[in-house]
This record gives C-alpha cells, sequence and structure tokens, in this order.
C-alpha cells in the first residue's frame, strides 16, 4: 500500500507511527474517512395522479452530521407561484413514529419564492434545515416525501444522496 494519507492515520491508529513525512491534511483525511453517502432511488409511477406519499428510505447506522442532501430528477418542473413542487427528507428516532411526525432535514420547492425549478436529469442541492441537520442519532429512519401543488408535475422517478459524515 502506498503511503496515502488514509493509510498514514491507519497505521497511526495502530500504532505505527512516522517519523518524517507526516499527513498532508490531518483534518481533511480523517473527515473523508469518515464520509458516507446514502443513497435512495424512487421509480415508477405510484400516486402519479396526486403526489409520491412519504415512504421510508432507510436507516443511518452510526450517529452522522448531514453535510448536504441533493437529488436529481428525470422531469423537469419550472418554478410557478400556484402549480408548483417540494420534496422533502425527514428523520425519526430508531423507535420510529407516525409519517408526517419526522424532523425536517432538508427540502426543495419549485415555488417563484423558493429555491427555483428543476432541470430534467441535474444535481440539485437542497437546502438543510440547521437544527435537524446538525447531526442524525444513530438507527435513525430517514423518509422522503414528494408533494405538488396545483397541477405541479409528479416527480416519480428520481434519486435523493444524502452526504454524511459519521461523528
Amino acid at each position: 500500500m502506498t503511503d496515502t494519507d488514509r493509510k498514514k492515520i491507519k497505521d497511526q491508529q495502530k500504532g505505527e507511527f512516522l517519523t518524517a513525512a507526516g499527513i498532508s491534511d490531518a483534518d481533511a483525511a480523517v473527515v473523508a474517512m469518515h464520509s458516507r453517502h446514502f443513497n435512495y432511488a424512487r421509480t415508477g409511477s405510484e400516486n402519479a395522479a396526486t403526489n409520491v406519499a412519504e415512504v421510508p428510505m432507510g436507516i443511518v447506522h452510526r450517529l452522522s452530521r448531514c453535510r448536504a442532501v441533493y437529488f436529481t430528477s428525470d422531469a423537469a418542473v419550472a418554478n410557478d407561484t400556484s402549480d408548483y413542487d417540494t420534496v422533502y427528507v425527514y428523520k425519526f428516532a430508531s423507535t420510529g413514529g407516525a409519517l408526517g411526525a419526522g424532523t425536517l432535514v432538508a427540502s426543495w420547492n419549485t415555488h417563484t419564492s423558493a429555491q427555483s425549478a428543476i432541470t430534467a436529469n441535474a444535481k440539485h442541492s437542497m437546502s438543510l434545515v440547521t437544527a435537524a441537520a446538525a447531526s442524525i442519532a444513530a438507527d435513525s429512519v430517514l423518509t422522503m416525501k414528494v408533494g405538488k401543488s396545483g397541477s405541479g408535475k409528479v416527480l416519480t422517478n428520481f434519486a435523493i444522496t444524502l452526504d454524511l459524515e459519521e461523528i
């Protein structure tokens, strides 16, 4: 194995310390070692006439800090004041709870007073809710929900990625 920052940190964890080379950026190397990506994709035309109901996405097993949430959709949606779409990501404690009662982690809204339109097959960075994004407890359940107002488009084929840092 070459002398990468990751190898140097692993060697130090095992007690094999370096003498001269050192680590170029220890903070960044540690963050990179603890970064995880949580991906969820939804396809099909479930609830195509109305909305995609809130559904479980999965479980985050370790205490984590949410750094960013991204999504992509195969549908383009213009921003509008009455016909718009919303995308939400929520977290629940491991003990669960009723859908709609989770803590909001991130959101996107195509209303003209909110984020912006959705470009088909492009990466969109969702807005993090500061208090909720600070940490996600171990074994938290994540859910997502897509809603439309007026005659907004139904987003049935899309993917969400959470960029997490284990803490």
